[in-house]
């Protein structure tokens, strides 16, 4: 490949990754967190295919049939409407916070799935993206981009569905005001992270 068809490809790649990056905020603000986690994974691997690192690229292939869809079976208006009230009252349920030993564990419901789901993080997690938030964001609306990349010392960056599981909860006991579709502030600036993590239920 010449040099010039290289940087193109490069290109290319750079530029899908930023895209996916703005579709995996929608998604998470949509609250699609299983859509968030295989773009994320997703990405991370078109980023090593950018950087060359060819080992740890492994797409996951669809194929046509998992793509295809079937025909619905025709439902009378009233069934329709006793589900989508059934599907409202179940959704009311979630998401639900609770804390598993030193874990936030985030309890949803996947109307594809129609089941339960989870996602985690560790404690030390959480508290770094608070802490971020409450040094660097205190007196204005930030969005994710503003707020990330978040390095851990131990594990390198803090991956993106972690961040926005954080911001969830921060949002869900009032510590956080979502602002639009991407933005956030701080609505009650003086409560320390223990106070906020003692709410929580136990597992």
């Amino acid at each position: 490949m010449s040099d010039s068809m290289h940087d193109r490809s490069r290109r290319v790649l750079e530029e899908t990754v930023e895209s996916l990056r703005k579709i995996i905020s929608d998604a998470a603000i949509d609250e699609r967190m299983e859509a968030v986690m295989w773009l994320v994974d997703l990405t991370n691997q078109i980023e090593n295919l950018r950087q060359g690192d060819l080992a740890n690229v492994n797409i996951t292939k669809i194929t046509a049939g998992d793509a295809r869809k079937t025909r619905p079976a025709t439902t009378s208006k009233v069934a329709i409407a006793g589900r989508d009230e059934d599907e409202k009252a179940i959704e009311g349920t979630y998401p639900r916070f609770i804390s598993r030993h030193d874990l936030l564990v985030k309890v949803g419901w996947s109307k594809k799935r129609n089941a339960e789901y989870e996602h985690r993080a560790t404690k030390t997690t959480i508290e770094m993206v608070y802490e971020e938030i409450r040094q660097l964001h205190a007196t204005r609306l930030f969005t994710v981009e503003s707020l990330t990349p978040i390095i851990d010392a131990k594990h390198g960056h803090v991956p993106s569905y972690q961040v926005y599981l954080a911001l969830a909860w921060l949002q869900h006991v009032g510590y956080l005001i979502k602002h639009g579709r991407n933005s956030y502030r701080i609505n009650r600036p003086h409560q320390d992270f223990e106070t906020l993590w003692n709410f929580l239920s136990e597992e």
